[in-house]
């Protein structure tokens, strides 16, 4: 009796090892995974654009310049880095007639002045990510070649973007539709003031417009919206 008693105990004491052995484990586990995606996850960089971009003829209207904000999200436990950023711009008319822009520098707002307007910074260069956190750039793509201006048009383009966070992975790269109206292009062509040519703020993805008269706007229909169904 007193043998069967104890080989019990044994056997109770044995299964409360291998339950606390196994507690153990699974909480070693645990933490070595959470130590994996919280200390040692690779940079994963991501983009978002806009909302607005500006459009511009330069140097008297022999050259053209888009200025686009972009914000690099590191959603990733090590710093990453952007080498390079460009753009695609071309008209759904003449797809085969694209425009690759690559960056040339970052802009600053100029509260300085009366009327506050986007002024140099410094050239484009590599930007570091820090690990989990986000970085906000306004950046300016400008086209300069003689033998090939850009000549913008009424009408719908594709606005590609493309960055690089490595110089052996390809970019990743989306689009976004900008609508240019009648009233954009004669804004653009204005030449009344050579020495300080007129620029266009649009919208990226113009699903919604910046203002609306309040009759016209569907509240409801914009409660159902997510920023990818706007995008």
């Amino acid at each position: 009796m007193f043998l069967a008693q104890a080989q019990h105990t044994i056997s109770q004491e044995a299964i409360a090892a291998y339950i606390a052995a196994f507690i153990a484990f699974v909480s070693l586990v645990a933490s070595a995974v959470t130590f994996r995606f919280v200390y040692l996850r690779p940079p994963k960089i991501a983009s978002f654009l806009g909302p607005t971009v500006i459009l511009g003829y330069t140097e008297k209207g022999s050259g053209f310049s888009v200025q686009l904000p972009v914000t690099f999200f590191n959603y990733g436990a090590k710093a990453g880095s952007v080498f390079r950023t460009a753009i695609l711009l071309h008209h759904h008319d003449s797809p085969n007639r694209r425009y690759f822009i690559q960056w040339n520098s970052f802009l600053k707002l100029d509260t300085q002045q009366v009327t506050v307007r986007w002024i140099y910074e410094e050239l484009a260069h590599v930007l570091m990510i820090p690990a989990n956190s986000s970085v906000p750039k306004q950046i300016l793509f400008p086209w300069s070649n003689p033998r090939d201006t850009i000549k913008i048009r009424e009408g719908l383009y594709d606005l590609e973007f493309f960055f690089w966070s490595d110089d052996s992975t390809l970019p990743r790269y989306e689009t976004h539709a900008l609508s240019i109206s009648s009233d954009d292009v004669a804004i653009l062509e204005d030449r009344s003031d050579p020495e300080n040519l007129k620029t266009v703020t649009l919208q990226l993805d113009q699903q919604l417009e910046i203002n609306q008269v309040k009759n016209q706007f569907d509240a409801q229909a914009v409660r159902k919206q997510t920023l990818k169904t706007l995008a």
